[in-house]
């Protein structure tokens, strides 16, 4: 049900003290460099019991910025570290939140300026929680904490985006009635943390955003997902001006009108808008993507899907600068294994080719992907390749026209993966993900 809201915005600047925390050691590799080598491995924070790196972003200065959530499940908090290219650490700040609750992060941006802003959620009250925005400058002083609490329930900022002036955007959800969520996306001032505008897409059931592209010029694009009034979910994709305003909103109904989703959103040129996620179908699961013009228009939509009863999952999208989109996915194939692909769509929907990675010797999964400025493309994920039963941190890098130029991995210990991909200088690669299962974080070098 749409209604008239009026968010409040509290603006918090904390003086407190930090947490310290141990500085990793980096675990040089044997020179020399060959491409597809991990360079140096940090596993990060390795005193505390729970470490979960949800995002990472590259500064002006070629250093990497990582966030996430650590502490035990009963009582986490946000974290946040900058990193040099070398691997050494600069700074870790712990933020405990207001009351003693638990704080997630799950993403985070960085300006010209080596400022860092990270979104997430806070603990207010034992059953409530609020959007919340942190910003660090490039020396890892904090410069405010701010809050979207909107009806007074429970919020998430899920993603974080900034305009070529430096203003942040983030995306997330509001519990508006007990038993119903809107989505909304909403613009900040970098100076101060003030709310500029906030803008909601309130459907029949509940709505949720979680993936955010920004123009240049501050137009917004939001991904997500819509509940129907049968029950299911529908793939959702809203536009806002830079003044705020919906431009339009966009469902996908997948071809069994079952549930569906857009995890990822890239705008490509032109200001054409890629969406990719996952499409339920009668209990298997296809990895979907679809393209859309800057009007709302969809150009075309496709799906992934692998022979049998198999789900494939989709996991990260990339444009090229030809347009072209590729997707990083994974399959749980009805033989029992899993397998990651590479698929390529060209701007037109033509799928021009699926590179897979995994047999049932050695199961694989993509989970990253991102393309340089010569048109090569890398993977990361993770596989099970040494017959221990364990994960191992994945790398992988092909040419524009699908050719596989190296792959990599890595035995950190326990259950390991790459979850996303930055790149770095000319020749490095950042990889960002756990250890231990999850119960570590990790931020990799890899030779490009």
């Amino acid at each position: 049900m749409n209604r008239a809201r009026s968010p409040r915005l509290a603006l918090f600047v904390l003086c407190a003290f930090f947490i310290a925390v141990a500085a990793a050691t980096a675990l040089p590799a044997a020179a020399p460099a060959n491409p597809g080598d991990f360079l140096w491995t940090l596993p990060l924070d390795p005193t505390l019991d729970v470490d979960t790196l949800s995002d990472c972003a590259r500064g002006p200065d070629g250093g990497v910025y990582v966030c996430g959530t650590l502490g035990s499940p009963a009582a986490a908090d946000i974290w946040v570290a900058k990193y040099s290219p070398a691997g050494i650490e600069e700074w870790t700040r712990v933020w405990p939140g207001f009351d003693g609750l638990n704080d997630y992060a799950y993403g985070i941006a960085v300006d010209r300026d080596g400022n860092a802003f990270i979104c997430g959620s806070t603990g207010r009250l034992p059953d409530s929680r609020d959007s919340v925005l942190l910003k660090f400058d490039a020396g890892g002083v904090m410069q405010y904490a701010s809050i979207i609490d909107p009806m007074g329930l429970r919020d998430g900022a899920d993603a974080i985006a900034l305009d070529s002036a430096g203003n942040v955007y983030v995306t997330g959800w509001s519990e508006t009635l007990a038993t119903a969520s809107d989505a909304y996306t909403a613009r900040f001032s970098p100076t101060d943390g003030s709310l500029v505008w906030t803008s909601w897409y309130s459907g029949p059931a509940d709505d949720f955003t979680w993936g955010l592209a920004v123009t240049a010029a501050g137009t917004s694009y939001a991904a997500g997902e819509t509940g129907t009034a049968d029950g299911s979910t529908d793939a959702l994709l809203v536009k806002t001006t830079a003044g705020g305003l919906q431009a339009w909103a966009q469902r996908w109904n997948g071809p069994a009108g079952r549930n569906d989703d857009w995890e990822s959103v890239v705008i490509g040129r032109s200001e054409r808008v890629y969406v990719a996620g996952d499409s339920d179908y009668f209990g298997a699961c296809d990895a979907s993507i679809a393209r859309y013009s800057k009007a709302g228009t969809l150009l075309w939509s496709r799906a992934w899907t692998t022979s049998g009863s198999g789900k494939d999952f989709t996991e990260d999208l990339a444009v090229d600068r030809r347009g072209d989109a590729w997707v990083a996915t994974f399959s749980e194939l009805a033989s029992g294994f899993t397998r990651g692909a590479l698929i390529k769509w060209s701007k037109t929907g033509v799928r021009r080719f699926a590179r897979t990675i995994g047999s049932a010797a050695a199961p694989a999964r993509l989970n990253a992907v991102t393309i340089d400025a010569g048109g090569s493309v890398y993977v990361g994920g993770s596989i099970d390749n040494t017959g221990a039963g364990g994960w191992n941190l994945l790398a992988a890098k092909y040419t524009p026209g699908g050719t596989r130029t190296w792959l990599s991995w890595l035995d950190a210990g326990g259950d390991d993966a790459i979850r996303e991909l930055i790149l770095g200088g000319s020749t490095s690669l950042y990889a960002c993900g756990r250890l231990d299962g999850g119960n570590r974080a990790v931020l990799a070098r890899i030779e490009r």
